[in-house]
């Protein structure tokens, strides 16, 4: 396995009909291109979330979590009708969904009540 060092993404292409995309990075070695299914991002974007939050940690600095701005959020229930779907609309656009079960939407509702 080939192993790069990025120093900047570059661009991030989707294919026309939407089933993959493509990054692109500078690397010290020249410019090099990832293609993945567009499948594949909700799979990554949990592992990325955790890389950042063991450098974090490695690094010393206080706060782990992965903290986004949120511009909105809307609420729906699933389709097995158990929890809720939490729509969140970064403020860069992008729609990240979370399904929780009763008891996780539940214990939610608690502790934003318990702050408001």
């Amino acid at each position: 396995m080939n192993t790069y060092k990025a120093k900047g993404l570059n661009a991030i292409t989707i294919r026309d009909d939407g089933k993959a995309v493509r990054l692109e990075f500078d690397t010290t070695e020249g410019g090099v291109a990832v293609a993945m299914p567009a499948s594949a991002i909700t799979a990554l974007l949990p592992i990325l979330v955790n890389a950042e939050a063991e450098a974090k940690e490695k690094a010393g600095l206080p706060n782990h979590a992965s903290v986004f701005s949120v511009a909105a959020g809307t609420v729906g229930l699933p389709a097995a009708q158990d929890g809720i779907v939490i729509i969140l609309t970064l403020s860069e656009g992008v729609e990240l969904g979370f399904q929780l079960d009763a008891n996780a939407a539940r214990h939610l509702r608690d502790a934003i009540s318990a702050r408001l």
